[in-house]
């Protein structure tokens, strides 16, 4: 997918998630469910931009991949630019069939 070599890239040994799955509800404030709140929404965002075909395998691959790169249990805080972050994927078009591109407000949103 397109946009997993560019989320490896924001989760680097100081940073270690980004964002997740869509709906009008809030996100948790909790900062190790804010972190997998936001990996939902990347890889909702990102397999929504498959072939209907493809759609499951999609998703299934983003948060296989995702989670080898990010680990939620180590979260200790999410930036001021995490609610902006998530509305960012929401309102992301697809770049390609492989994903949406990192939104600029996403990066370094998960500290550890």
């Amino acid at each position: 997918m397109k946009g997993l070599p560019l989320l490896a890239l924001v989760l680097g040994f100081s940073i270690t998630a980004i964002i997740g799955c869509g709906g009008d509800d809030e996100a948790p404030a909790d900062p190790r469910q804010q972190c997998e709140y936001f990996l939902d929404v990347w890889c909702n965002k990102t397999s929504a931009c498959a072939l209907p075909t493809d759609h499951a395998r999609a998703l299934e691959d983003c948060r296989f991949v995702v989670e080898l790169d990010v680990n939620c249990a180590i979260v200790k805080q999410v930036s001021g630019t995490y609610r902006t972050c998530i509305d960012d994927i929401l309102a992301s078009k697809c770049v390609s069939t492989d994903g949406i591109d990192l939104p600029g407000m996403c990066y370094k949103v998960l500290l550890r």
